[in-house]
């Protein structure tokens, strides 16, 4: 069974690397790891 994750940030003070180090765990295969930085 392949796992999703999406991680997502939308201010300066929300850290992507820290989520993505929450999903670590979870995630086998990176390509099934989504990213999204918005700013505005």
């Amino acid at each position: 069974m392949s796992v999703f994750a999406y991680a997502r940030v939308s201010s300066e003070e929300q850290n992507l690397n820290r989520q993505l180090d929450a999903l670590a765990p979870f995630i086998t295969d990176k390509r099934y790891l989504y990213c999204d930085k918005a700013r505005e």
